[in-house]
């Protein structure tokens, strides 16, 4: 039987095992909660990108003696932890799917607003990106942003 340490989180949305997150393991080896997993777009590791087949996955039974019986109070560390994962989650939908320059904007906005309550030793490489990311927003005005264009896939020498 596996068992957890009371501080094991799945690697996908930073949530304990616990309810409906039991960790399911993928034949790649990883590990996700089973809410995740089934939230996933496609059949695919969001890890190491390997696709998979949902009839592999395997539930782990999990010593519930080891994992402390109630949910730990939110710190505030949790809040910036979840505000992140939500922030990160806004930047894959909107890389993926698109968004109007209007969303963006607010998108950009929240990020900065994130950016700013964080300790700057922390987050100055992210400020960087940030600046970067801005560079193109001129490009998308008045019409939607679409996914990113594809990359040919290069031949590996072999």
């Amino acid at each position: 039987m596996l068992v957890l340490h009371p501080n094991s989180r799945c690697d996908v949305c930073l949530e304990g095992y616990y309810g409906p997150r039991d960790p399911i393991a993928i034949t790649c080896g990883h590990i996700l909660c089973q809410w995740c997993l089934q939230s996933l777009p496609k059949l695919q590791c969001p890890l190491c990108r390997h696709t998979y087949n949902p009839a592999d996955a395997r539930k782990l039974h999990v010593d519930k003696s080891a994992v402390p019986p109630c949910t730990p109070a939110i710190s505030s560390h949790d809040l910036d932890t979840s505000q992140a994962s939500r922030l990160q989650s806004s930047i894959t939908r909107v890389t993926l799917e698109g968004a109007s320059r209007p969303e963006l904007e607010e998108l950009l906005q929240d990020c900065h607003d994130w950016l700013d309550g964080q300790p700057q030793d922390q987050v100055r490489h992210l400020n960087v990106s940030s600046a970067v990311g801005e560079a193109d927003v001129p490009a998308v005005q008045g019409s939607p942003c679409g996914p990113p264009p594809l990359v040919p896939q290069l031949p590996v020498p072999g």
